[in-house]
């Protein structure tokens, strides 16, 4: 059940008549101001109480605040019925203006307390928010912004919610106006969303415009020169990043990125590669409305914006959780309220044009065509079995699947077979190939070849059955042996070896102190040469 209040007095309740109103309509969308309309006539005991952008209008769900508005516009008709059209409290975040300022090293929740703070200063207590929940972050958590006379609400679209993502919700904590900048909701709805039963519709747009396959990133200004920080000291001397896999499939598309708060170059780079990734491909979303089952079972959660819920569409082949972005609720006729859920993902199933899904179908389409050509002179077996075996020394389990095929000019079986073996200080698993290529004699074109993998404590050992070569990895070091002896380990950044063969050239340094080479002449003789560290 719906009531209105307005200024804290009673504007709309079904079960009084004097309180009525008509065409009762509201909507609730993440990180949008919300709106709110109805009509009420001038016997109405609140009809003269409302104040046009001054009262604070509350709605209510049995009990449970959703969203509180003020009166946008009035307009009465020729006998008085007033139409009134409220929006939600964000707005009052139009009603401040951020004067000019620049914030350098700030973290996301100080940068956002400070807007906060002088929207505030800006307004009347009746529109102050308290910070509440502030949870999202940038890889730094130290911003670099400026403001120069924009709105509280323009500043935090364009410079926090544009750049870093997340949500901005307001909510009521012992009567406080309380606003958060979080990266979810944090609720999961235990409803589903699920086709044939309560979705009403699903559409699917795909955009490309945002596709980038050469960028440049720009990073902080030079506040001497007013010139951005560039990548071409860390890049070659070049300022712009490029995928060739990228431009192949789309061609040299250029863009520009931002990061007003990067002052290094070697980090710009990395965010510069990390926005790239991100605009290679077209970006999918997809918008489903749907009924709020809680209307027809108040035991059910109802569906509130922000929410995460599962969404099973098999004709779609749909089946993921989606956010709640938008709630239209029509409070007088619950049944044609309506439910908008939201998800945006990239894909690279939709790159293909109309063109090319032509050629793909003609491929496809000849594919089958060999497919079918090929059963017609070819006869398979498969037989596949699983088995395991317990002995009082070992557990064995076995695996293998033998693939039998016939044509008319020669017999191939191929038997591909894996063990698994374990007592009580070992597990070793051993893999077997045999092939047998029937064209004079089997034994003359048969092979075989066992490998193994055992496991002994915290150590595993490598080998090949009749090889007197093996390779064991522990805790401690990396062992190559032969014929159980160690002749070669790695251990505490050590390379030891028995013996060594240099074919060519024996370094020895690093790369900032430089290097002593051993390199061997065609003389015979064996020279020392000097070569300075790299810079």
């Amino acid at each position: 059940m719906y009531q209105l209040f307005c200024d804290g007095a009673l504007l709309y309740d079904l079960r009084n008549p004097d309180y009525a109103l008509a065409d009762l309509k509201c909507e609730l969308e993440v990180n949008k101001t919300g709106s709110l309309s109805f009509r009420i006539v001038p016997t109405h005991p609140m009809y003269s109480a409302i104040q046009k952008m001054k009262s604070e209008i509350a709605l209510y769900q049995d009990g449970e605040w959703l969203g509180s508005f003020r009166a946008l516009n009035m307009e009465g008709d020729f006998q008085n019925i007033m139409t009134v059209t409220c929006e939600g409290e964000l707005a009052f975040l139009l009603d401040s203006v951020q004067r000019p300022a620049e914030y350098h090293n700030t973290p996301v929740a100080e940068y956002f307390g400070i807007l906060i703070s002088n929207h505030n200063s800006d307004v009347g207590e009746d529109k102050q928010f308290t910070v509440g929940t502030v949870n999202v972050t940038d890889p730094n958590d130290s911003l670099y912004r400026y403001s120069s006379y924009e709105s509280t609400w323009s500043t935090i679209e364009e410079k926090l919610l544009d750049r870093l993502g997340g949500y901005i919700r307001t909510r009521r904590v012992d009567g406080a106006r309380v606003i958060d900048y979080v990266t979810d909701y944090a609720n999961v709805n235990p409803q589903v969303i699920r086709f044939g039963s309560n979705i009403l519709d699903l559409k699917q747009a795909i955009r490309g415009e945002d596709i980038a396959t050469v960028l440049i990133p720009l990073g902080a200004k030079n506040e001497e020169t007013d010139e951005r920080l560039t990548v071409e000291a860390v890049n070659d001397g070049k300022d712009y990043i490029e995928d060739a896999d990228a431009v192949a499939l789309f061609g040299r598309i250029v863009k520009t990125v931002e990061f007003d708060d990067v002052t290094v170059a070697s980090n710009l780079l990395s965010k510069g590669y990390e926005q790239l990734a991100s605009q290679q491909l077209p970006t999918v979303t997809l918008t489903l409305s749907a009924i709020d089952l809680h209307l027809v079972d108040v035991s059910i959660e109802r569906i509130k914006v922000g929410d995460s819920i599962r969404v099973i569409s098999e004709p779609h082949g749909l089946d993921e959780y989606m956010t709640v972005q938008k709630l239209e609720l029509d409070l007088q006729k619950p049944e044609n309220s309506k439910v908008t859920l939201g998800t945006t993902r990239k894909t690279l199933s939709q790159t293909v044009n109309e063109g090319q899904r032509e050629n793909l179908d003609d491929i496809l389409g000849t594919q089958q065509y060999l497919r079918e050509t090929i059963s017609s002179v070819k006869v398979e077996v498969q037989d596949n079995y699983s088995e395991i075996s317990k002995t009082a020394e070992e557990i064995k389990a076995s695996v293998a699947e033998n693939y039998l095929s016939k044509t008319d000019m020669e017999t191939i079986q191929r038997d591909f077979q894996t063990t698994i073996t374990q007592n009580s200080t070992e597990i070793r698993m051993d893999f077997t190939a045999v092939t047998n290529d029937i064209i004079d004699t089997i034994s003359s074109n048969q092979s075989l070849l066992e490998e193994y993998i055992r496991f002994r404590g915290a150590l595993i050992e490598l080998g090949r059955v009749g090889n007197a070569f093996t390779a064991e990895l522990s805790n401690e070091e990396l062992a190559f042996k032969e014929n159980g002896q160690t002749i070669a380990y790695i251990s505490n950044q050590s390379l030891v070896i028995t013996n060594a063969e240099i074919r060519n050239k024996l370094s020895l340094g690093n790369e900032e102190r430089g290097w002593f080479d051993f390199i061997p002449r065609t003389t015979g003789n064996l020279s020392i040469q000097w070569r300075d560290a790299v810079t």
